[in-house]
């Protein structure tokens, strides 16, 4: 559900800009039961030979041209503003909160 609900958000724009309300309510379960499938297969991948097959097969299909996956735009933010906040409480505790 935690990857279903960051996919979700992720296609926000895309979902409000080409899709309605009904073709996101379709799609979303859609979306959140190929998740599933996938980390039950890719869990299950030494143990069930379904699993095996269903990754390998998967794996088959990801085309060449497929750039390779980054952290999202709204995490790297997050990161950033929390490692800023974090470095200001250092300074405050350590009695240089004026210094650059």
């Amino acid at each position: 559900m935690l990857i279903a609900m960051a996919v979700r958000n992720e296609m926000e724009d895309f979902h409000c800009k080409y899709l309605s309300d009904a073709q996101m309510q379709e799609l979303n379960p859609m979306i959140r039961n190929a998740i599933a499938t996938a980390l039950y297969a890719a869990r299950n991948y030494s143990e069930d030979e379904a699993s095996y097959e269903w990754v390998n097969f998967q794996l088959r299909l990801i085309p060449e041209y497929w750039e390779e996956p980054e952290l999202t735009e709204d995490f790297r933010k997050l990161v950033k503003s929390l490692r800023r906040r974090h470095r200001e409480a250092l300074r405050k505790s350590s009695g240089t909160a004026g210094e650059p």
